[in-house]
């Protein structure tokens, strides 16, 4: 994947204008329909003001084509510059970026906005998302979260088993949600776990 800095805002094809997009690879993904389908799914529930838009294009640098990629939207354009923006991904290991591991499973949580978050609003983001089972509903946007799992399951998405590019965000009003959605060259197939203990389309017994 690439992406893309402008020097100011601006509209490509059509989609919102912003300074900053994303080439997602379609790295795992021969058929390049995954992440524009699972992005219309999510559109079509409460998930669609985070949900980012894009489109196809064929990448050509130097004079080289590049193949297919899908141009859009960052994950973290589609939250509020005010909400504090959470991925739970073991990437982030390799990337120094943990801020805390969640008690239950040792889930690995970074912070993606902002650069640097206070000491106690970290304090507090950790009691939030260690308790998130049995907070009282005026603190979790529920219905966030259950159309976020509906769009796991049906795009039978394999990052989430990693985990991978999985994002919760603090709304204004205080209350988390889930999202945005991202990430789904491994959805609507079956995936294992190879040598290396990554993920991987499932082609044989075994992997």
């Amino acid at each position: 994947p690439y992406n893309i800095k402008l020097e100011e805002p601006l509209s490509l094809l059509g989609l919102p204008s912003r300074k900053r997009y994303v080439l997602l690879a379609n790295f795992f993904d021969h058929s390049l329909m995954r992440n524009a389908l699972a992005f219309e799914v999510a559109r079509r529930t409460s998930l669609a003001p985070t949900t980012p838009k894009g489109c196809y294009v064929e990448l050509v640098v130097n004079g080289e084509s590049q193949g297919v990629y899908y141009l859009c939207e960052r994950a973290k354009d589609m939250v509020s510059k005010e909400s504090i923006l959470l991925e739970f991904d073991t990437y982030a290991y390799d990337e120094d970026k943990i801020v805390f591991k969640t008690k239950r499973n040792g889930l690995p949580v970074s912070v993606r906005q902002p650069e640097d978050l206070p000491k106690p609003l970290r304090k507090k983001m950790e009691m939030l998302v260690n308790s998130l089972d049995s907070l009282p509903s005026e603190h979790v946007d529920v219905l966030s979260f259950v159309d976020y799992f509906i769009v796991q399951e049906l795009c039978q998405n394999g990052e989430p088993n990693g985990p991978r590019s999985c994002f919760m965000h603090m709304l204004p009003d205080g209350r988390l949600a889930a999202g945005p959605v991202w990430d789904f060259d491994l959805s609507f197939i079956s995936v294992g776990v190879d040598q290396g203990n990554d993920l991987r389309p499932l082609r044989k017994a075994g992997m």
